[in-house]
């Protein structure tokens, strides 16, 4: 059962900052749509969200493809759902109605009609001895079974329950459709949980089980059959509760999975009530749900992201991809109240487009461990899911070139991440991306100096790619220094105005495909620019940079210093600026980092330092994320003796907005180095 007790508690969520005027507005427009979801992308998401929404974030629930609310809205905050449809078109708004229990909420008003005929008509659940029977959370259970008591229209419960669901939800208002909870196959076992066996019939004595289970659940089938009817097929009715109202229903929900009824292999695997089976078996578009429940710490209303926490949601997150089509939820915590998050998992952010048929079975590594015929996978047009549900760690390969979902660098899968098998712990699943099908290179890469000193870059197109990634570096063999990327370009070729003049560089090429995965690389090609630039050239580059002209003759100017190539301890060649006759001149101390300001950062900061001594090689200033990647070369070039300052805008070499998080700094000048940190906060 959902967590109805909590109905009308309220949480603090985020202000969104919109104004009502505008779905007020549009609301007449916005009522009589109802959504469409006609496109197979995954993953599908659902949010069975419980608050009000008038102190929702609206614009992040309009992030889920399904909401289901409490049935209150309606009438509390017509706005907001048609804000909700607003913002994300597709949306399907399910309606929380319960039907196997009901309390006695008489807020909103409307809900007394209800409460009045439940009471009225003594429709509810009862013993042996002519008490009523409730939940543990003190709901009352209502009585669904054919022996219940008829009103004055001659109609039982179950009948009277579909009217009232189709004129008080139906078709018509902001609903694509009704969520009916607690909606059983079978009743008897609610003797056991309430102490005392259950009359139904109101004669006074115990039921028989048989005869008891039979009644209810031709009751819910006269409520789905007659819904349905009334309601139309364009109309969602899902269910929560293990039942097989298969023919009535658009599907039905594995709460709290996978642990609720049984082990995850029962809660995968069960004929009747199992995902699989749930996602198969109802009638169509099916909308079925696995919902699952963080049981652990929460810190000011979020689940604490520890290990734990990753591990469960990864696993139920791929358990839900691979062996169905159905809509996954994660919500709750320790001491909170079921169903009242709106919380956001990157996971969310990875868009797998069309499945590719169904799960397979891989090669693993284990193969006599307890259900490792349940080690499995699925292809999705932009990756592939993958579950581990065994005691033991299972590598499994992949039948493709993949990459890991925490190697994207904001622009693309470095090629460098590339894999063709992983290790998943027990009980884990995870999802890699990319199309299985590494580009391969095959054309030479040509590189000129034009005439105003840029390095142009030419090579024929790759079959497949969508871009390309250029390369950089100091070194032959493509590493240190460092080798950094200078580019994304959508078409074969590029021109790099950005290199120092009189210095060696090595440029290697990468092609992109649709799903941002780089392939193999190209050949090394290096070039020597030339020793000199025109006055106005260094004057713009400068000012580009923010930094002072060194072409007055200073030390550390080109006029004073030369490339000079030296031969390092591993044999390679290295090119570096300074004096002739200075080879293996190594100058120690000459750097000084000031820090950054503003740090935090919001749109930008400066990053100040000092060089003490000139003509020991060009400087460095590299913005580097956690991982250790290269986000941006704000600086690659000598520079005279004293103070300095370089502003960071908050972007990537590509232009684009970095994500909120830690950055590092490094300034280098030949074998010296000087780090920092950057904190950047969100937008």
């Amino acid at each position: 059962m959902l967590g109805s007790c909590v109905l009308g508690r309220e949480r603090c969520c985020r202000m969104p900052g919109w104004v009502s005027a505008v779905a007020a507005v549009l609301l007449a427009l916005v009522l009589m749509t109802p959504a469409s979801c006609e496109t197979a992308c995954y993953p599908r998401l659902c949010n069975i969200y419980f608050p009000d929404l008038g102190s929702a974030d609206l614009e992040l629930l309009a992030q889920w493809d399904v909401l289901v609310l409490a049935k209150r809205a309606v009438d509390e905050h017509p706005d907001e759902l048609a804000m909700l449809r607003i913002l994300n078109p597709d949306i399907q708004l399910i309606a929380h109605m319960p039907v196997g229990y009901h309390g006695e909420w008489l807020s909103p008003p409307i809900n007394g009609d209800l409460v009045a005929e439940l009471h009225a008509n003594d429709w509810w659940l009862k013993d042996a001895t002519g008490e009523r029977m409730f939940l543990p959370c003190g709901d009352g259970i209502l009585n669904e079974t054919v022996w219940a008591p008829l009103n004055g229209e001659g109609k039982m419960l179950c009948e009277w329950m579909a009217e009232y669901i189709h004129e008080r939800l139906g078709p018509g208002g902001p609903w694509d459709g009704v969520f009916l909870d607690c909606c059983f196959d079978d009743i008897y076992w609610v003797g056991d949980a309430h102490g005392s066996p259950v009359d139904a019939n109101g004669d006074g004595v115990a039921d028989d089980a048989l005869e008891l289970n039979a009644a209810w659940r031709a009751g819910m089938e006269t409520l789905v059959s007659r819904l349905r009817e009334l309601v139309g097929d364009g109309f969602t009715v899902t269910t929560n509760g293990n039942n097989t109202l298969y023919a009535g229903c658009n599907g039905s929900t594995r709460e709290r999975f996978p642990h609720m009824h049984g082990d995850w292999y029962e809660n995968i695997t069960n004929p009747e009530w199992g995902y699989i089976a749930i996602s198969t078996l109802y009638c169509d578009p099916i909308v079925s749900i696995v919902n699952v429940m963080w049981e652990g710490p929460v810190v000011e209303g979020e689940p604490v992201r520890n290990d734990a926490l990753e591990k469960k949601f990864g696993f139920t997150y791929a358990s839900t991809l691979v062996f169905g089509d159905g809509y996954f939820s994660f919500d709750g915590g320790d001491g909170l109240p079921e169903h009242c998050q709106a919380w956001w998992h990157e996971l969310y952010d990875l868009k797998l487009g069309e499945p590719k048929g169904g799960r397979e079975r891989p090669d693993i590594s284990i193969e006599w461990v307890e259900h490792c015929e349940m080690v499995s996978l699925r292809r999705f047009g932009n990756g592939v899911a993958v579950v581990n549900p065994t005691t033991v760690t299972q590598t499994v390969v992949l039948g493709g070139t993949y990459f890991p979902r925490g190697s994207f660098n904001g622009d693309f899968y470095p090629r460098s991440d590339a894999i063709t098998s992983i290790d998943l712990e027990k009980e884990s699943g995870d999802v890699v991306v990319g199309s299985g099908i590494a580009l391969s290179w095959a054309p030479d890469v040509q590189v000129a100096v034009n005439e105003s000193g840029a390095v142009e870059l030419s090579w024929s197109g790759v079959g497949g790619a969508s871009g390309y990634s250029v390369y950089r570096s100091h070194r032959p063999d493509g590493s240190s220094s460092p080798a950094a990327v200078i580019a994304v370009v959508s078409a074969p070729g590029h021109v790099d105005t950005t290199a120092s003049p009189n210095r060696t560089y090595f440029y290697r090429i990468a092609p992109i495909d649709g799903w941002s995965c780089e392939g193999a690389l190209s050949r090394n090609v290096s070039i020597i620019t030339p020793s000199e630039r025109t006055s106005r050239e260094r004057s713009e580059v400068d000012s580009v940079n923010n930094l002072p002209d060194v072409s007055d003759g200073v030390d550390g100017s080109p006029e004073s210093c030369q490339d000079v190539c030296a031969v390092t301890v591993d044999g390679t060649a290295e090119s570096f600026w300074g004096r002739p006759g200075e080879e293996g001149r190594r100058v120690g101390s000459v750097l000084s980092l000031h820090g950054s300001h503003p740090n935090p950062a919001g749109k930008a900061t400066s990053i100040s330092f000092g060089i003490a001594e000139g003509c020991g090689g060009a400087v460095t200033l590299t913005i580097y994320d956690i991982r250790g990647r290269v986000v941006r070369q704000l600086l690659d070039k000598p520079l005279a003796v004293g103070s300095h300052m370089v502003t960071w805008d908050a972007r990537s070499d590509h232009g684009r907005r970095v994500a909120a998080g830690c950055y590092v700094y490094a300034l280098t000048r030949r074998e010296e180095r000087l780090t920092g940190k950057i904190v950047v906060l969100g937008p």
